[in-house]
């Protein structure tokens, strides 16, 4: 047990797939964001700012498919950015998308405790952390990140049998509003394509880019354009309703200055996320069909997210489904459009209103901001708590019952 009085002042981690969020617990964000995907060069030597311009390196995300660490030396390296390791007195809590398996958890610790030298060492589920965020100890954890996971929480268990996952995520939204924009002829150039868009020293030609540096840039304006125009309609989208053929633009300024107007694709971005029928009406050969199948090439589905949450929820207990369909918390970089949380109230409430109508299913949401960092918060509010001192794991009991203990600490 590590005790540390009431102002523990524990490091609080979340190792996403797209972006990193480290700070102190306590506080209300986290004082390090920065991207999780490195330019690796030719010397192997990491650069965690992407925006570093070094065009013609190749960029790798730290966290691969499905949450899973590919990188840890990567990991190692989002840390020491983070200047983590000026804080030598500080415990810190790692969220679960680095703790999914117990392999992971034994790297984790070595990483701490031997590289970082720090005194304690939480290692919490990212949805269970979540549910923190809002109060809740019970609930279905919906995280719409890099990719998308459902996970049913009781009393802060996670039920692992029920946890599923899809690879329609904030990426995979990220590359649909690409081709939406290029199918009404708008190319999404990167502010770095143009001399006057980064310093003169670091400008390159657009065609010695590596492919992947030039597809995170690209992806960067589309993120941008969805985070500030996009909308989840009320109901289904449909080109040929009165109320989608005119629906009102918004502005939005390119990075070489012109300006497009966003239409109905504002809506229809964020509609992927409930109707995957875009991708199965998609003509083969073109780039949507291609996408479609570049997304199914991993183990993950392309599920709407209303069925992925019915479907959690049927795998667990009778006696438990009820209170999981009435506490649905939404989180992740995806959830963070307006009108996201009454939308997926809605397909939830229509699927199951035949099966089954006892249920009263109530989906929860933190402001957009606070989505993105759900289980961040969740661990800040966590290890600010003076009474969280018995759950911790000091490095005195790593070193005299070893690594596995951490699997009865942080179950």
């Amino acid at each position: 047990m590590y005790s540390a009085g009431d102002n523990i002042g524990a490091v609080v981690g979340d190792i996403g797939s797209v972006c990193s969020k480290i700070g102190f617990a306590g506080e209300d964000f986290p004082r390090c964001v920065s991207c999780s995907s490195f330019a690796d060069g030719m010397v192997y030597q990491y650069h965690v700012d992407a925006q570093w311009e070094r065009t013609d390196m190749e960029l790798r995300s730290a966290v691969g498919k499905a949450g899973a660490v590919q990188d840890w030396d990567m990991v190692e390296k989002i840390w020491e950015h983070a200047a983590v390791n000026k804080s030598p007195a500080a415990p810190a809590i790692i969220t679960a998308v680095l703790c999914t398996h117990p392999c992971p958890n034994l790297v984790v610790q070595e990483l701490m405790f031997e590289k970082f030298d720090v005194p304690a060492l939480f290692m919490g589920r990212d949805a269970v952390l979540s549910c923190f965020s809002l109060g809740k100890t019970t609930g279905t954890a919906v995280d719409v990140g890099g990719h998308t996971t459902v996970t049913p929480v009781t009393d802060g268990w996670v039920d692992h049998r029920a946890i599923v996952t899809a690879s329609l995520g904030a990426t995979a939204l990220h590359r649909y509003c690409t081709l939406l924009m290029e199918a009404t002829g708008t190319t999404l150039k990167p502010t770095q394509a143009f001399r006057t868009g980064c310093k003169p020293r670091h400008f390159t030609p657009e065609h010695t880019w590596h492919p992947s540096y030039r597809e995170f840039v690209q992806l960067e304006v589309a993120r941008d354009i969805i985070e500030t125009s996009g909308r989840v309609s009320e109901t289904a989208v449909d080109d040929q309703a009165p109320q989608f053929t005119s629906v009102p633009g918004v502005p939005y300024r390119l990075p070489d200055g012109s300006e497009v107007t966003v239409g109905v694709e504002r809506f229809k971005v964020p509609e992927l996320l409930f109707n995957t029928d875009p991708f199965t009406t998609a003509a083969a050969g073109t780039p949507l069909a291609a996408f479609a199948e570049s997304l199914t090439e991993t183990d993950t589905r392309l599920v709407p997210l209303q069925n992925l949450v019915l479907e959690c929820i049927q795998r667990c207990d009778g006696d438990a489904q009820q209170s999981l369909a009435s506490t649905i918390v939404v989180s992740g970089g995806g959830s963070g459009f307006d009108g996201m949380p009454e939308r997926l109230r809605s397909e939830v409430d229509l699927l199951i209103a035949a099966g089954a109508p006892m249920w009263r299913p109530k989906v929860l949401a933190a402001g957009a901001n606070e989505r993105r960092i759900s289980a961040w918060l969740g661990g800040s509010i966590l290890g600010s708590l003076g009474s969280f001192h018995e759950m911790w794991m000091s490095k005195s009991e790593y070193e005299e019952h070893g690594a596995r203990l951490i699997n009865k600490k942080c179950p």
